[in-house]
């Protein structure tokens, strides 16, 4: 679960909560 916290940080300072909700799904 190392890769998905990385990946959503990422995603997070990107879009932002766009990015968050969509990685959530």
């Amino acid at each position: 679960m190392s890769v998905t916290f990385e990946l959503k940080a990422e995603a997070r300072g990107d879009l932002g909560k766009g990015a968050s909700r969509r990685l959530r799904r």
